[in-house]
């Protein structure tokens, strides 16, 4: 199958996930146990792939994990309605993809378990060249979007900087994270993706 247009996110999302060995794509049984990013159907395919898959594997290994917590609320006031759209997104499903605010006392839904995946950091347009006050916020997301939380500069300062330092004068990064809790994502922030992931 072919999309006809340019597909959104979410879409892009569903089609990137990978439900099945990383070689064959039959049924997961086992995890690269020296980063538990990528899972196999067994040794053999383990094996087949460990060219393509070492370069990746090293370099997260050998990365610095932080940890850091975040909320589903990007201000103090919390509450919001959002909507985060990109150039593929169609100006007729605006209405569509406006969100209400979220329960806070639902942690957000956990689809990759413990295993590493890519998240988007990004720094709000409204706050992008502003003096980096402790009312600073990221929102952070997963390809599938199956979750959007916020992370404050308040709660993690010193991890913070960290994660802008990365950005540096950019607007959003990707980089490789783990949840270790229901608000918490341990983050790779000195290991970046080979290339920027199709978002």
């Amino acid at each position: 199958m072919v999309p006809l247009a340019p597909l959104n996110m979410r879409d892009l999302g569903k089609l990137n996930s990978i439900s099945g060995c990383e070689l064959c794509g039959n049924e997961m049984r086992s995890r690269c146990t020296q980063c538990l990013v990528v899972s196999y159907c067994g040794k053999e395919c383990q094996r087949e792939d460990w060219s393509n898959h070492k370069r990746l594997c090293r370099s997260l290994k050998e990365g610095t994990w932080h940890t850091l917590t975040f909320s589903h609320a990007s201000t103090p006031m919390g509450g919001m309605y959002r909507a985060v759209i990109n150039r593929y997104d169609s100006t007729h499903e605006i209405g569509s993809l406006i969100e209400g605010p979220e329960d806070p006392n639902a942690p957000p839904s956990n689809i990759h378990d413990e295993k590493a995946f890519l998240v988007k950091f990004q720094i709000s347009l409204s706050q992008y060249g502003m003096d980096s006050s402790m009312d600073s916020s990221m929102l952070l997301y997963d390809r599938q979007k199956s979750f959007q939380v916020y992370w404050l500069k308040k709660q993690d300062a010193q991890i913070y900087a960290k994660g802008e330092k990365a950005i540096g004068d950019g607007l959003k990064i990707y980089r490789w994270a783990r949840r270790v809790s229901d608000y918490q994502l341990a983050v790779c922030f000195d290991k970046a993706p080979v290339t920027d992931p199709v978002w």
